[in-house]
């Protein structure tokens, strides 16, 4: 992960390790957010908490993260929840696991599919909640054959 200011400075430069477990939570959040029809996979291993939630073991080349996974009473996901994912250091040269969440507060049907229309993702810490994303889906395609570089 790089983070430029103005495509000049660089202010994050990460990889490694802790960079390619917060990607595998990302790639399991983004397969329940957007392609839920992938939740099939066999590296998932899913465990019901309640009638309202699950967790979800996903392992992905060498790792192996867990979320919970809450749903409405329409079967709807409101919530993802990880305490694998890896929150870069006020100065960006270490990380540490952080909670994380992504919370979902509209779903819309996009061709047949019905996925997150608007959501949130935020950071947990003991000084609180921060949402450093706010998310609006205006349309979505699936199986592009066409794509422009």
């Amino acid at each position: 992960m790089q983070v430029k200011i103005a495509s000049l400075f660089t202010v994050v430069d990460a990889s490694g390790p802790e960079m390619s477990l917060a990607e595998t939570v990302t790639l399991l959040n983004d397969m329940c957010l957007f392609a839920p029809g992938a939740l099939i996979d066999p590296n998932i291993r899913w465990q019901e908490v309640d009638a309202h939630t699950v967790t979800a073991s996903f392992t992905h080349c060498d790792h192996t993260i867990q979320a919970t996974l809450v749903f409405n009473g329409q079967s709807e996901l409101v919530d993802f929840t990880s305490d694998d994912r890896m929150a870069a250091s006020r100065d960006g040269k270490s990380f540490v696991r952080r909670r994380w969440s992504t919370p979902v507060r509209e779903h819309a049907l996009y061709d047949s599919h019905r996925v997150v229309k608007r959501g949130d993702a935020a950071w947990h810490s003991s000084e609180g909640e921060f949402t450093y994303l706010e998310l609006e889906l205006d349309a979505i395609q699936y199986n592009v054959a066409d794509i422009v570089s």
